[in-house]
């Protein structure tokens, strides 16, 4: 199944166009992304099925690093059939890998040129509650994620940006190949 993953992935990095989002605003692929999160509730890398939709949301850089994350996996499971892959489970998007936020609320969308930051307040049960960032950039007359700042506070929750994270992990799996994904 990764590698399928891969396959759609590359696709859509080669330029395959899959326009299914209405994405003339920051915050409108900010709201479709997490509706997309919501409808698939993805656990580790996302199903080949929904890796075409969320070409939609993410930048191609972010789409590469999801294919050497599968890539990773892969390996992993080669290397040490015994132990779980690095990016097998968990909500890889959100502030708590495990727990589903029970809302979330736009709080502030600041635009300049062709980036933007959208600040999203994810409500969770006993009123705990977390503050992620979305960055954007517009790319032609679509605006993509670039990065995901999870803002999780809790101790075992998210913190940091995603591709900065990914980025992190996948430099122990350098056969991955997701250096090649900064050219993006």
């Amino acid at each position: 199944m990764n590698r399928v993953f891969q396959i759609v992935s590359l696709a859509i990095v080669c330029g395959v166009s899959v326009g299914a989002a209405n994405l003339n605003s920051p915050e409108n692929v900010v709201e479709e992304f997490l509706a997309w999160e919501e409808k698939t509730q993805t656990s580790g890398i996302p199903d080949p099925d929904d890796a075409v939709e969320l070409s939609s949301f993410l930048s191609k850089e972010l789409m590469c690093l999801l294919a050497s994350a599968s890539a990773a996996n892969d390996i992993s499971e080669r290397i040490s059939p015994s132990d779980k892959p690095p990016f097998a489970e968990g909500n890889l998007f959100l502030p708590s890998a495990w727990d589903r936020p029970l809302a979330h609320v736009v709080l502030s969308v600041q635009q300049d040129g062709g980036q933007a930051q959208v600040k999203v307040r994810y409500q969770y049960e006993d009123d705990e509650a977390f503050i992620g960032k979305f960055i954007l950039q517009k790319f032609g007359s679509a605006w993509r994620i670039v990065e995901i700042v999870r803002g999780g506070t809790c101790d075992f929750c998210q913190k940091g940006g995603l591709r900065t994270a990914m980025y992190a992990v996948l430099r122990s799996y350098p056969d991955a190949a997701a250096e090649a994904c900064r050219s993006r």
